[in-house]
C-alpha cells in the first residue's frame, strides 16, 4: 500500500468517526519529524493513531483486512491459518487484520517515509497491537493471566461486538503460552504494566 492509499485508509478512519482528516494533519502527517518541535507535534499526531486504531477494530469485527492475505504467506512461507491451526473465528479476523496492517505498512512504506509524522503515527498502532496480541519470543515473559485480561480489557473497549470469551479461549499465542508455564524472566511489574496499558492513551 502506498502514502495515498495510507491516507485514503487515515481519511475513512476519521470520517467512520464523524472527524474530519484536516489539511493542517494532514500536512503534519506528511512533513518529516521535527526534533524542535517534536513534543508538540506528537499530540496532534497522536490524532490519527487513535482514529485508525478505532478503524482498526472496527476491519477485525467486520472480518477486513488491510489488504491481500496471500502477502502474508508470501512473506513468511506459510499462511496464517497454517501458522496458528484455525480457519476462522475472531483471533483470526485479528491476526488477518493485524499482519496485513503490518505487512503493507512496514514492506510498502517503511523504507522511504520512515521520518515522517505518518509512518510514526501508523507504526505506533502497529506497535500496540503487537505488545499486546503477537508478542515477540524473547527472555522477558509476561503472566498468561495477566495478559489475558489486558487482552480482554482491550476488546471489551474496542470489539465488544466479538465474541470475547470464543477468542480468549482460541487464542493459540495465550494456549501456548499456558503450556509453557512462568518459564523465562518475569520482567518487574512496572515494566509489564507499561507493556500491558500502552495500549491507551
Amino acid at each position: 500500500m502506498d502514502i495515498v492509499s495510507w491516507e485514503n485508509e487515515i481519511r475513512a478512519a476519521f470520517r467512520s468517526q464523524g472527524k474530519e482528516y484536516t489539511p493542517a494533519l494532514r500536512e503534519l502527517m506528511l512533513r518529516a519529524v521535527d526534533e524542535a518541535t517534536k513534543d508538540q507535534d506528537k499530540y496532534r499526531a497522536v490524532e490519527v493513531t487513535n482514529a485508525m486504531q478505532r478503524y482498526f477494530w472496527q476491519k477485525v469485527i467486520e472480518g477486513k483486512t488491510f489488504g491481500d492475505v496471500a502477502r502474508v504467506q508470501q512473506k513468511f512461507g506459510r499462511s496464517l491459518e497454517e501458522n496458528y491451526r484455525m480457519n476462522s473465528g475472531p483471533f483470526v479476523n485479528l491476526a488477518r487484520a493485524y499482519w496485513t496492517y503490518q505487512i503493507e505498512l512496514h514492506d510498502d512504506v517503511f523504507v522511504e517515509h520512515i521520518d515522517k509524522w505518518i509512518y510514526q503515527a501508523l507504526s505506533a498502532l502497529e506497535v500496540k497491537v503487537r505488545t499486546l496480541f503477537f508478542p515477540m519470543p524473547g527472555p522477558a515473559h509476561v503472566p498468561v493471566k495477566m495478559r489475558r485480561a489486558a487482552q480482554e480489557e482491550c476488546l471489551r473497549q474496542f470489539a465488544p461486538e466479538l465474541d470475547i470469551q470464543e477468542f480468549l479461549d482460541e487464542n493459540p499465542i495465550l494456549k501456548a503460552e499456558s503450556k509453557s508455564g512462568c518459564m523465562g524472566v518475569v520482567v518487574v511489574a512496572l515494566v509489564i504494566a507499561a507493556a500491558l496499558t500502552y495500549f491507551y492513551y
